[in-house]
């Protein structure tokens, strides 16, 4: 199994912060609170497909509230195609398992339907080295499980296997972005 490095950034958010105010004689006097620090460790790591890693987060200074919340985002990845990470920190990486290539008229763009993911990547392709940069991925039905492009380079339109569906999808011709505009069942 290849192991897939999946540009991350995890953050940890600090829970509710209290904010002290002393009175001492001759006035007040308005002290702020300690500086917060967030360490995240490790503060990277390469996960295989479907693979696990735990995190964990240190507040500082010592002594201050150690509640965080998690959450995460990547490089061409949204939501659930990212992955998962719970209140303690796990990470379990997403499967994406391509089952579709489908390339656009202009020969710019091409479009991968990801069964386990439930998404369609998005790439641009470089003209010269025909090398792909990912732009994302967007939401598709149950079990994407190919996908085409229609001959004007206009529309793209994904199979979903287990949600028994076709997924339409409008093409953006200067980013090669694609945005849902319905879905219909079979």
């Amino acid at each position: 199994m290849n192991s897939n490095t999946l540009a991350m950034k995890l953050i940890a958010v600090l829970g509710s912060a209290t904010l002290v105010f002393l009175v001492g004689c001759g006035g007040n006097t308005n002290q702020p609170p300690p500086p917060m620090a967030i360490t995240v460790a490790p503060s990277s790591a390469t996960v295989q497909t479907g693979g696990v890693q735990q995190f964990t987060a240190t507040v500082g200074p010592s002594g201050a509230n150690q509640a965080v919340t998690w959450s995460l985002s990547g490089t061409g990845c949204t939501g659930a195609s990212c992955g998962t990470i719970d209140a303690t920190g796990k990470y379990t990486a997403a499967g994406t398992s391509p089952s579709s290539v489908a390339v656009d008229p202009s020969g710019k763009f091409t479009y991968v339907a990801n069964s386990a993911s439930l998404s369609v990547s998005m790439y641009t392709i470089n003209a010269s080295t025909g090398v792909l940069t990912s732009i994302v991925a967007i939401g598709a039905g149950l079990y994407p499980e190919s996908v085409a492009v229609d001959p004007s380079g206009k529309f793209a339109y994904v199979a979903n296997n287990f949600s028994n569906s076709i997924s339409m999808y409008t093409i953006d011709a200067a980013t090669g972005a694609l945005t849902l505009i319905g879905t219909i069942g079979m």
